[in-house]
């Protein structure tokens, strides 16, 4: 596959907004060859949807749904599909400024240390700075630079075949739309058509968690969304997003997101 050399820069500089955010849609090229990026500014990216090779300073990983791509001023950095259908990204670009700014006060390296934070507490913090970015709240700009330069080197996604990515691919699609409902590892395993024991297993090695923590994941993103953008009770967002242990709830949202629900609310 050759690849397209190209001078372009990321995000396009057509794009003109107050706040950094995109959320970004970027269909499957359809047998065009990948096309070569540069970061004009360090880029965070949650990714929604979609699989992709994401290569980055001669560093490649396999990155899918609930992963953070990260992206320094100046890096190059090439997307090639492994999904029909594209991928979704929410995307914020930063200053340096406020990178070095953030890596200062912390007493951190100015430049992300790593490229893809798998499916996790991180990312999942990360998504719901990135939610409170794209409604305008500068403040979890800082908040966002900081957990992207402390973010760990934990190893992304191993290879799986097409096979057993599609059949993880179905049960991401399932836990998005009922992460609401009990979904049990047995109805996911169906869904899959494996047995559980080999869903927790190429789901592991396809996602870098097991079910079981993507789905609280999806519902900590759900809960902290719900939090900012309604005035329901902090009780019925629990139940409504498929939680059913208060305790288990609080306890999780704190070690996620770092602060108490009730806290999450008032500053995001």
């Amino acid at each position: 596959m050759t690849l397209a050399r190209t001078t372009a820069h990321w995000p396009r500089r057509s794009t003109a907004r107050s706040i950094p955010f995109e959320d970004y849609c970027a269909p499957a090229p359809g047998g065009a060859p990948p096309m070569e990026w540069t970061y004009e500014k360090p880029s965070i990216g949650f990714v929604l949807s979609g699989w992709f090779e994401y290569e980055n300073q001669g560093a490649r990983a396999l990155v899918g749904p609930g992963a953070l791509v990260l992206g320094n001023a100046g890096e190059r950095f090439t997307v090639r599909h492994r999904d029909a259908r594209g991928n979704r990204r929410l995307v914020v670009t930063l200053d340096q400024a406020i990178i070095d700014e953030v890596a200062s006060a912390a007493e951190l390296g100015p430049r992300f240390s790593t490229m893809v934070i798998p499916p996790g507490r991180c990312s999942t913090y990360a998504c719901g700075l990135i939610r409170s970015v794209s409604r305008g709240n500068d403040n979890m700009l800082l908040l966002l630079a900081r957990a992207a330069l402390s973010a760990s080197r934990d190893d992304p996604a191993s290879p799986c075949s097409s096979s057993d990515r599609s059949r993880v691919r179905h049960v991401i699609g399932y836990i998005e739309a009922n992460f609401d409902q009990p979904c049990s590892l047995d109805s996911m395993a169906r869904v899959a058509g494996v047995s559980r024991y080999h869903l927790v297993r190429i789901f592991r090695t396809a996602v870098g968690v097991t079910p079981n923590r993507y789905l609280s994941n999806v519902r900590l993103r759900a809960a902290a969304e719900l939090l900012t953008t309604s005035k329901a009770p902090i009780a019925e967002i629990i139940y409504c997003t498929g939680f059913n242990d208060i305790s288990y709830f609080y306890a999780s949202f704190r070690e996620t997101f770092r602060c108490t629900p009730r806290m999450w609310r008032l500053r995001a």
